[in-house]
């Protein structure tokens, strides 16, 4: 790729130029505050430490470089 672009980005702008159907809303997301209230609610359903392992299986986290 020969523009200066972050990878991200890169990612962003395919995925905007194939379509991809959430993406817009999902960077609209940057923009939406949430209240105390709604934290403490989100911490209700998913206490922090209830998840817990890798995020991949090992051998997909291993060919990411993490």
């Amino acid at each position: 790729m020969k523009q200066d672009y972050l990878i991200s980005r890169s990612v962003q702008m395919w995925c905007l130029s194939d379509g991809y159907k959430y993406l817009e809303e999902n960077i609209a997301s940057e923009n939406v505050k949430l209240s105390a209230e709604d934290l403490r609610s989100m911490e209700a359903a998913m206490p922090v430490g209830t998840v817990s392992g890798n995020r991949y299986p090992e051998k997909f986290m291993s060919a990411s470089g993490r």
